[in-house]
């Protein structure tokens, strides 16, 4: 599904079509909010998708060129957070098998075959309650971080990451693939309160500002005292992943939507 977006619509188009002929007629789905009104899973007109050129209609053409390329493709995937993982340890271990099964399996043997998955770096807007490894204000040095992540194995992240590892690999072993690991990209949604800038005017500002990991100051959150300690976070939090034995994190964002700051864990940054 592509989410498309413009100033009064939000839409998402399911589009199921066969790439067996030629010319195909492709059925969608569409939901979409346009002010008040709200259409969940509507059936649309359906269109004719027609292979070939296609003169004087650019405005209604894909032009496909496979002789040009570009970047590769690291893979395909979707987001580990905790409310998927509070919900993955509600199920019984068949249960839990089966949705793993059905995520990281080969597609040829009917599952989506993900490679490519992200972990937020704390809590974010999918998590329980907001929550840090270090919350202990001030502790430039780090001294009090949690190298153990205890919340997200007591939210059931860890074990459910390990699961996915697994599986990857498994699938690799069975269909030939020599070496291939499941892919971790790692983004915080927001640093520990005491390492933000105040915010000014918001619930629960006494006068002089709040930190809160909710929100962000403007035009950047992160109180620049707190940057080396910030980038040090990361390197234990890794480090308390990998000894947990999460062997498949590849890489790191400095920010999830760093320019965005929604009523959850956010944090603004410029580029400067």
């Amino acid at each position: 599904p592509d989410t498309l977006q413009n100033e009064s619509a939000r839409s998402r188009m399911m589009i199921l079509a066969s790439a067996s002929s030629a010319s195909v007629q492709v059925s969608w789905t569409q939901t979409a909010r346009l002010g008040e009104k709200v259409t969940l899973l509507e059936d649309q007109t359906p269109f004719v998708l027609s292979s070939g050129a296609c003169d004087g209609c650019p405005d209604r053409a894909i032009s496909v060129d496979s002789k040009q390329t570009f970047q590769t493709f690291e893979g395909f995937g979707g987001a580990f957070t905790q409310a998927s993982a509070v919900n993955w340890r509600k199920l019984n271990a068949t249960g839990q098998a089966e949705l793993i099964r059905a995520y990281f399996a080969d597609p040829a043997d009917g599952g989506l075959g993900y490679t490519l998955c992200r972990v937020p770096i704390n809590s974010c807007d999918f998590s329980p309650e907001s929550y840090t490894f270090d919350d202990v204000e001030g502790d430039v040095a780090l001294e009090h971080f949690d190298s153990t992540v205890q919340k997200d194995v007591d939210l059931g992240m860890i074990d459910m990451i390990l699961a996915a590892e697994a599986a990857v690999e498994a699938r690799g072993e069975s269909h030939g693939v020599r070496g291939l690991k499941l892919k971790l990209l790692a983004s915080p949604w927001s640093p520990p309160a005491w390492m933000k800038l105040p915010m000014k005017g918001v619930y629960g500002d006494p006068g002089e500002g709040i930190r809160t990991m909710t929100g962000s100051a403007k035009p950047f959150g992160l109180d620049p005292d707190y940057q080396a300690s910030w980038a040090n976070y990361f390197g234990k939090w890794l480090a308390a992943y990998k000894a947990r034995g999460v062997d498949s994190l590849w890489a790191v964002t400095v920010q999830n939507e760093p320019e965005a700051s929604p009523g959850w864990e956010s944090c603004l940054w410029t580029p400067e």
